[in-house]
């Protein structure tokens, strides 16, 4: 179970640097349907092996900011638009405690790095096409891939860049 969770965890990484290419009506994007699954899968595993890791300061930092937010759908002004950043911290959240939870040896953790750096290159080869062919333009020089901002590709390729130079020094 635990392989089949890393498994998951590993495919929901590689999908989440183009989460906004592929959905599907009203059941949301496919990284988020691999995310729900791999979720499913770590909680199968932690009630057969009965084993959670003790959680870093970090998970209970960030747990108790979900938690505050949360608290904030008592006052907002937006609540659709509070619901839905709530919803995020908690799914940013629950990603983090499967990494931490599954993602135990520096083997494990270098693969999740190549499965987001693979994952990357899908809206990147998708922003490419697009400026040959003319399509997706954003103002004063600025192409995106298809269901994307350019600034949600500029931090993609941010993120993804440095982890790939990481990578091949390997």
């Amino acid at each position: 179970m635990d392989r089949a969770t890393f498994a998951g965890l590993c495919v929901l990484t590689f999908l989440v640097p183009w989460d906004n290419t592929v959905a599907f009506a009203g059941l949301g994007s496919l990284s988020r349907l691999a995310g729900a699954g791999t979720l499913g899968l770590g909680l199968a595993s932690v009630l057969t092996n009965q084993r959670v890791k003790r959680p870093h300061l970090f998970l209970v930092i960030a747990g108790a900011f979900v938690v505050w937010s949360a608290l904030a759908l008592l006052w907002t002004t937006n609540l659709p638009a509070t619901e839905e950043r709530v919803l995020t911290y908690l799914q940013v959240l629950l990603l983090s405690w499967l990494i931490w939870q599954y993602a135990r040896t520096e083997e494990r953790l270098h693969r999740l790095l190549i499965a987001y750096v693979l994952g990357a290159y899908v809206p990147a080869l998708d922003t490419i096409k697009n400026y040959v062919q003319g399509a997706n333009f954003f103002g004063i020089g600025r192409y995106t891939a298809s269901g994307f901002n350019p600034n949600e590709i500029a931090f993609i390729l941010a993120l993804g860049i440095p982890v790939a130079w990481y990578l091949t020094l390997l």
